[in-house]
C-alpha cells in the first residue's frame, strides 16, 4: 500500500502539546480499527443480492473492499503522522541535550 507524504504538524510553544496530539491521533487510530471490525457485520452476503443479478454480489464485494481500503488508508496515514510528531520531539529533546552537555 502506498503511503502519501503527511504533513506532520509542528511541535512548539505555541501549539498543541504532542502529547495531546497523539493520544488524540491514538484515539482516531483505535476508533478506525474499531470500524474495520464493525465493516465484517456489513459484509456483503450473497442471499442479499442474487435477486439483483449475477454481476451485483462482485460489485457489492468491491464496494465494500474499497470503503475497508479507504479506512486502512486513514489509519496508516494517522500511523504516518504519530511517527512523524515522535520523531520531531526525538530530535528536539536530542538538540536539547547537547546543548546542556556543550
Amino acid at each position: 500500500m502506498k503511503t502519501k507524504n503527511i504533513q506532520v504538524p509542528l511541535i512548539h510553544l505555541n501549539g498543541t502539546a504532542a502529547e495531546s496530539l497523539l493520544e488524540a491521533i491514538e484515539n482516531a487510530h483505535a476508533a478506525i480499527g474499531d470500524a474495520l471490525h464493525k465493516m465484517r457485520e456489513v459484509a456483503p452476503n450473497g442471499r442479499d443480492y442474487y435477486p439483483l443479478g449475477p454481476e451485483a454480489l462482485t460489485r457489492a464485494i468491491r464496494e465494500h473492499r474499497e470503503r475497508c481500503h479507504a479506512l486502512d488508508q486513514v489509519r496508516t496515514e494517522l500511523e504516518a503522522m504519530a511517527l512523524g510528531i515522535t520523531d520531531r520531539v526525538l530530535t528536539v529533546d536530542v538538540r536539547v541535550n547537547e546543548l546542556h552537555h556543550d
